[in-house]
Formats: structure tokens, sequence, C-alpha cells
């Protein structure tokens, strides 16, 4: 297998794991930083236990971050696959 080849599956590898890596966290349009979560709180005074809201720090990627990288990807692996074809009909 050439270099070129090698290069071209790997970018294709990488593109591939970066759209499963976004099916996989929510497929989310947007990239968010922060997620909001209940957690049961108990009210000193009374003993109820009451469901409040926090914010939490957690990245989930979105396709507006990760589509154009993939893209670039693919194109620049089949481009390399491409030009590894036109020398090998050159060649012949």
């Amino acid at each position: 297998m050439k270099p070129k080849q090698l290069l071209a599956i790997v970018f294709f590898a990488v593109a591939t794991g970066l759209l499963i890596w976004w099916i996989a966290a929510g497929h989310h349009p947007f990239t968010t930083t922060q997620t909001m979560i209940s957690v049961p709180a108990t009210d000193p005074l009374f003993g109820t236990t009451v469901m409040t809201r926090k914010w939490v720090n957690q990245f989930t990627p979105g396709l507006e971050m990760i589509g154009p990288v993939s893209v670039v990807l693919i194109g620049l692996g089949s481009w390399l696959l491409v030009l590894s074809n036109r020398k090998k009909k050159a060649a012949a």
C-alpha cells in the first residue's frame, strides 16, 4: 500500500470517528459547554426532598464544529486517492 493511500485511509477513519462521536454524544446541531441536571435537595426545615436544577460543565460536540472538519478530511482523503490513481495510470 502506498503512503498516499494509507494517509487517505487514516483521514477517512478520523472523519468516521468524529461523526460516530457526534452521534454518540446526542447529535446536537450546536456545540454546548454546559448541561443542566436535576439534583435532589432536602429542605432543612421540613425535611422534604425537592428537585433543584444545576448547571454542570460538560462538553458536547456539535455538527457546526465536527461537520466542516469531517468534510475537509473526507475531501483530502479523496484527493489523495485520486492523485494515487493518476500516478498509477501514468506509469502504466
